[in-house]
């Protein structure tokens, strides 16, 4: 997805980056009007973390749903969740895990997880890296509900659910326009981590990352259990 300069700005700022002449959101926008007049993508997303023991406001789950982790036995109803078989599959195959919230009508919401140690690089073609999460963490992507209570008793559930298999925080990424994921973070406990801003034309291009407070820099990058890096040339041939 190319994204809305300035719903992007608005989104970064209202979450409490700087914004001030030679603030985060400044250069962020200086490179996204230079990479827009040579006709060039660009993608900003910001990355949040929780401890587990800080996660907060998901209340209890709700006594319709039971919260599990899928196996391949419900691969028909997380095709059916997620919309994608295939993907659905693939994921499956490498590892990556699915919690879920089932009630007796089936699987009400789901949320992915890459378990550490471990890497996730399904943003390849928007952000071209790829990220590494250390044991004792867990990288969270592509969660959705469906039915009525069953995201918020999954969320509710979760920590517990992750402490079971070793896990003491979570990380993830935020596309910087989508403020209504942004601000359910956020009321979840998540802390601002960084941002990871990608400019370039298909393989072509330059990722970087800010860590939050510190100056922007060239991959590869590290925010305490999450390691940030650029394909090697055998990935980047191979795809």
């Amino acid at each position: 997805m190319v994204m809305s300069t300035k719903r992007t700005l608005q989104a970064a700022r209202r979450a409490g980056w700087k914004y001030g002449r030679r603030g985060t959101a400044w250069w962020g926008a200086l490179a996204c009007r230079a990479a827009r007049r040579v006709g060039l993508d660009w993608w900003l997303v910001g990355l949040f973390s929780v401890p587990l023991d800080q996660m907060m406001g998901a209340g209890r789950p709700l006594k319709a749903y039971r919260v599990r982790r899928a196996g391949w036995e419900d691969a028909a109803a997380l095709a059916e969740l997620f919309g994608d078989a295939q993907l659905v599959e693939d994921r499956l195959e490498r590892g990556d895990v699915c919690f879920v919230a089932q009630s007796s009508g089936g699987i009400g919401a789901g949320v992915w997880m890459v378990l550490g140690p471990g890497r996730f690089r399904e943003d390849w073609d928007q952000l071209r890296s790829i990220f590494h999460v250390s044991r004792g963490a867990a990288w969270s992507y592509d969660g959705r509900g469906v039915r009525l209570g069953a995201w918020g008793s999954l969320m509710a559930a979760l920590p517990g659910q992750l402490h079971g298999v070793g896990v003491g925080e979570i990380y993830t990424s935020i596309d910087m326009d989508n403020q209504r994921s942004i601000d359910s973070h956020l009321g979840l406990g998540y802390r601002r981590r960084g941002l990871v801003l990608r400019i370039g034309c298909g393989p072509w291009g330059v990722t970087l990352l800010k860590p939050f407070g510190r100056r922007w820099q060239p991959l590869p990058g590290r925010i305490e259990r999450m390691r940030i890096e650029p394909p090697s040339p055998a990935e980047t041939s191979g795809r």
